[in-house]
């Protein structure tokens, strides 16, 4: 993974979906839901 290779431990990727907020602005009446996702990611360097 990119991550381990930079140096980063302890890597956690949450995965979410998108808020209906998000989607109705953004998806112009597509089911923006179905292909994007949005994701926090917590490392630490050492």
């Amino acid at each position: 993974m990119y991550l381990e290779k930079a140096g980063f431990r302890q890597i956690i990727i949450e995965i979410n979906e998108v808020s209906e907020e998000y989607a109705k602005k953004w998806g112009h009446n597509l089911k923006v839901g179905e292909y994007i996702m949005s994701a926090s990611v917590k490392a630490v360097k050492l």
